[in-house]
């Protein structure tokens, strides 16, 4: 009879006690919910005042902070390759244009123009552009038809315009039979001591 007083005594008191840690766990979890509500409502109303701050300061809501990590030669170095990529306010920042090789064959042409328009003289040609726009020239009413490309004589490009101008190909034509007449007027051997005489004397063959 005094073991199964025992025994429960002893389950009696493993209840009270299961009964105590849940009761404490209950306890430490409503003390964690109320900590945890507080924290976030502390970290609600600093958000809330420094909105306040920054929409009353100078600096706004898009303030970047600087950047401190990046050397002085590299922020240099990345400053002068933005600054290359544009002619400059004075030029209204005028962006680089990628030049493709049908455009580089219109400014070599455009180079070439004291050859092309014998009867007009324009100054010495400017090396090529790095900075440039491409436009159309649009005419007034007034110049239709004084000064105005045909359809048939309009092209993509200035190569193509002047392969299509009859006069012009007649001018190169009578340019370069006049060219070949000079070189074979003295036979191979003239023109090459001719050639020979314009190069340095240390040069000479």
């Amino acid at each position: 009879m005094a073991e199964v007083d025992d025994l429960v005594r002893i389950a009696a008191d493993s209840i009270e006690h299961d009964l105590f840690d849940l009761r404490q766990k209950e306890k430490g979890q409503e003390l964690f919910d109320v900590r945890g509500s507080v924290q976030d409502a502390v970290k609600d109303q600093e958000d809330g005042a420094l909105d306040t701050m920054l929409s009353t300061s100078l600096v706004g809501d898009e303030y970047v902070p600087p950047d401190t990590r990046t050397s002085k030669t590299a922020k240099k170095k990345q400053k002068k390759e933005e600054a290359q990529k544009t002619a400059g306010p004075g030029w209204f920042n005028l962006p680089a244009t990628s030049v493709t090789p049908e455009l580089r064959k219109d400014l070599q042409v455009l180079q070439m123009r004291n050859y092309i328009f014998k009867d007009k003289f324009y100054k010495k040609a400017d090396p090529l552009p790095k900075y440039f726009q491409v436009g159309t020239v649009v005419e007034s009413s007034a110049d239709f038809y004084s000064s105005r490309l045909t359809r048939k004589q309009r092209a993509n490009t200035f190569v193509d315009e002047l392969l299509k101008d009859s006069e012009f190909k007649k001018y190169t034509k009578k340019k370069f039979m006049e060219i070949k007449k000079q070189r074979a007027s003295g036979g191979k051997v003239s023109y090459r001591n001719k050639v020979n005489k314009r190069k340095p004397i240390w040069k000479r063959k």
